[in-house]
């Protein structure tokens, strides 16, 4: 009985997951939707995966659609680098009917394994004239490091990711324009464009005005380097 039971429960999670990622999709326009073809049975996947493995206690407390829509957003995340389709929870709001703050609870506390940064922490990272761009990509990176809460062997391995990522883009950027830049601006805007280019989802919570903060540059000013140097070849990854 217990066996009938649990079988018919993961059916109808697995069609709920469907019906629902089914009903997102047709609110993407067609690009979108497009880009999404050959990534959504895989993105269906990971959100059936992350419900599965939740425990039974969990998974009553909360109605099965605030768990589901949780899980696709994360599963839309996962992916959101290889898709370049962001969906939001407004988006989510508008399709399901269900409020965005019980979405996001749910998502926070069974799905977000992302590391923080220590609040109010923004040590700014000095480097001189003479440093170079990955000179000045380990100094961000060894403040962001040290500015992490809770360091993990995922976390250390997903900085390192970015460290990797950030040099090859260096290399891959045009020199004469990031003449224009002091050299810890590009680092930054570096290091904005590897953990955008990077697969899979962020482990770190940092985002575009911590890194402006690290540089002690305005976030707008951080934004024009990454635009100029590094969105085009983010966009081609």
């Amino acid at each position: 009985m217990a066996s009938t039971t649990t079988y018919v429960q993961v059916t109808h999670e697995r069609n709920l997951v469907s019906d629902m990622i089914a009903a997102l999709l047709e609110r993407l326009n067609e690009t979108e939707r497009e880009r999404m073809s050959a990534w959504s049975p895989l993105v269906e996947e990971h959100a059936e995966q992350l419900i599965h493995g939740l425990k039974r206690k969990t998974t009553s407390k909360r109605r099965l659609e605030i768990l589901t829509a949780a899980a696709l957003y994360d599963a839309f995340l996962e992916y959101e680098s290889r898709t370049h389709v962001r969906c939001r929870l407004s988006l989510m709001k508008e399709t399901f009917g269900l409020p965005t703050c019980s979405i996001n609870a749910a998502w926070i506390q069974l799905f977000n394994n992302r590391a923080a940064l220590r609040k109010g922490y923004s040590n700014t990272v000095y480097t001189n004239e003479s440093s170079d761009h990955r000179e000045a990509v380990n100094a961000i990176l060894a403040d962001i490091t040290w500015a992490v809460v809770e360091m993990t062997e995922d976390v250390e391995t997903y900085i390192g990711q970015i460290r990797e990522q950030a040099c090859q883009l260096l290399e891959r950027m045009d020199c004469t324009k990031a003449e224009e830049h002091e050299p810890i601006l590009v680092a930054g805007a570096a290091v904005y464009a590897a953990i955008c280019t990077l697969h899979g989802k962020r482990r770190i919570q940092v985002s575009q005005r911590d890194l402006s903060n690290f540089c002690n540059y305005s976030p707008s000013m951080l934004s024009k380097a990454w635009l100029g140097l590094f969105a085009s070849l983010v966009q081609s990854n």
